[in-house]
């Protein structure tokens, strides 16, 4: 289940980057069950919202590595 999280979330930003799509239809696209759970997701494995996220990378291409240690995906700074 958490690979599928991870994988879900690494979509979704990928989406918030490259397309014009509300996060409502981002969160649906990738299959979370509500956009307040994905909202939830999203901020615990990426320390931000995704509109946060969104404003803040947008276009960027940001490198992904799993850590094993937190059990979570960190973005390289």
């Amino acid at each position: 289940i958490v690979y599928l999280t991870q994988t879900r979330v690494r979509l979704a930003a990928q989406m918030l980057t490259e397309t014009t799509k509300s996060v409502i239809e981002i969160s649906e696209d990738c299959g979370f069950s509500s956009p307040s759970y994905f909202a939830k997701v999203f901020r615990d494995m990426m320390g931000c919202t995704p509109k946060d996220y969104r404003e803040k990378d947008g276009g960027g291409e940001v490198p992904w590595y799993y850590s094993e240690q937190f059990s979570k995906i960190v973005r390289r700074k």
